[in-house]
């Protein structure tokens, strides 16, 4: 009873700082009322985890909400589905949409430095996060919103079947190098117009930041942006 007495507590101290922040980024959003409602279920329900800021969740959530009718998204990078309950939260309350949530659920990483981390958090969810992404995904009603494809991205990407995706959101393995794999094998099924978006832009992520310097630079350049913390979207 005094484990659950506290976690209420906590949840609703995260429904009003988050009832704050939402009050000070203001009507800027273009958010409804019942969209705020949203995000502060969203907000309430995954306070614990601490893997983005929730500015970038709110982010994720309008551009999702901004889509055209019918959106393809995918999301490269799942683990337990917060990000993906924000993207389908956000495309269902929009013009609709599905999203494929591309993921081993391993915590699969080319960087030997975090494979034990990983692993440990893997064996802490029996194994798998597939079960915790699933859960998650029930909880907010998104069965018929997300599909996940339980393998790594570059085979998921040499099976797509070429739908235009709407938007691609990165948010994968962070070294240099599955940052780059990710980019070079989904971009090209992005239609003109629609939104490539980066995770974890910034200096403590070294690899995810080269990538994103390099395609600002060469194929990308000019393309208009839009950063909120560590999240970047360019427009294609």
């Amino acid at each position: 009873m005094k484990f659950s007495l506290k976690r209420w507590w906590r949840r609703l101290m995260a429904r009003r700082q988050a009832q704050l922040i939402l009050a000070s980024l203001g009507p800027r959003l273009g958010l409804n009322l019942s969209q705020c409602q949203e995000l502060l279920d969203l907000h309430a329900f995954f306070f614990p985890e601490k893997m983005a800021r929730w500015t970038e969740r709110v982010a994720l959530y309008r551009l999702a909400a901004g889509l055209p009718p019918g959106a393809c998204v995918v999301e490269i990078g799942s683990w337990v589905g917060v990000g993906t309950a924000y993207l389908g939260c956000g495309l269902r309350s929009g013009s609709g949409g599905r999203i494929y949530a591309v993921d081993t659920f391993l915590g699969t990483t080319l960087n030997p430095q975090s494979q034990v981390a990983w692993q440990r958090s893997v064996d802490r969810l029996g194994g798998s996060s597939l079960p915790s992404f699933l859960s998650n995904i029930e909880r907010f009603g998104l069965k018929n919103v997300v599909t996940p494809l339980a393998e790594d991205s570059l085979s998921a990407a040499r099976q797509w079947p070429g739908t235009p995706i709407d938007l691609l959101f990165i948010d994968g393995d962070h070294v240099y190098e599955a940052v780059k794999q990710d980019y070079q094998s989904w971009k090209p099924y992005v239609r003109p117009g629609g939104l490539l978006v980066f995770h974890d832009y910034d200096d403590r992520h070294p690899g995810v930041q080269s990538v994103v310097n390099e395609v600002l630079a060469t194929d990308l350049a000019g393309r208009e942006t839009e950063a909120v913390d560590s999240l970047l979207a360019i427009r294609l």
